[in-house]
């Protein structure tokens, strides 16, 4: 296959694309146009909602409203799309590597902040030849899988950061079952979209190293943005129906 950017291949060329074929840094512009072409991605237009068409915004899990919206699952359930965000990660560590001096300790394992990020994780350690230490959800609650390397440093993988939270649990439960790991200082992420740089977890500070910074606001409901100037909240994933109202209704025929 021949092109010079993902933003030139349709769904069914990205589905087919072989990960070794990208070999270069994904621009912003790449990761969101995979998203959107998989039904993972959505932003709120500002510019109709001031010519009269307030359309729907997001009602996110945690109740809050949203203008916009990222479905990291979507776009990882596709093994060589998955391989492909897993290989940005790696260069996005080499580059960090290469910007801290001195560099500090290499990782010595992997995990993944469950459940999103999990089979990413997995990729990521293979590609580095690095053990995974598996983190799962029990009930809603994280928990790990099986030992924790002592006086090893473990890589953080996740999908999306918002306010920390996933990290800050993965992180506490890691080091409840073995005191003498270490945490790597920078989380790799795909989306860092609620703009956290640092994420300080029992008096130490992890950064943030996102493929993509976007922000993406987040307000209690009824929210003054959005709601009171006449756009309806919904959950976009919870039926076909509504992905289609909200990535349409502010659209102009």
């Amino acid at each position: 296959m021949t092109f010079s950017s993902l933003l030139d291949l349709n769904k069914a060329q990205l589905l087919s694309l072989a990960p070794e074929e990208v070999d270069w840094i994904l621009t912003s512009k790449e990761i969101f146009h995979m998203a959107d072409l998989l039904g993972a991605y959505w932003q709120y237009d500002y510019a109709a909602l001031d010519r009269g068409i307030p359309g729907y915004h997001a009602q996110l899990k945690s109740g809050l409203c949203s203008d916009g919206f990222f479905n990291a699952k979507a776009l990882l359930a596709h093994n060589n799309l998955r391989r492909i965000i897993a290989s940005q990660m790696v260069m996005k560590l080499d580059a960090v590597r290469r910007s801290v001096q001195p560099k500090g300790p290499l990782p010595g394992y992997v995990f993944g902040i469950p459940d999103a990020a999990s089979k990413l994780a997995e990729d990521v350690a293979d590609i580095l030849g690095l053990p995974l230490v598996k983190l799962v959800k029990n009930e809603g609650r994280i928990a790990v899988e099986g030992e924790v390397p002592a006086d090893k440093t473990g890589l953080p993988v996740e999908d999306i950061c918002t306010k920390g939270t996933g990290f800050r649990e993965g992180v506490c439960c890691l080091l409840d079952a073995q005191p003498r790991t270490l945490i790597y200082p920078h989380e790799l992420l795909i989306l860092n979209r609620g703009g956290l740089s640092v994420i300080e977890v029992r008096g130490k500070c992890y950064a943030t190293a996102a493929l993509v910074d976007e922000r993406m606001n987040e307000w209690e409901y009824p929210c003054t943005a959005l709601c009171k100037r006449g756009s309806i909240r919904i959950k976009p994933k919870e039926t076909e129906e509504n992905w289609r109202l909200i990535t349409t209704a502010q659209k102009v025929a």
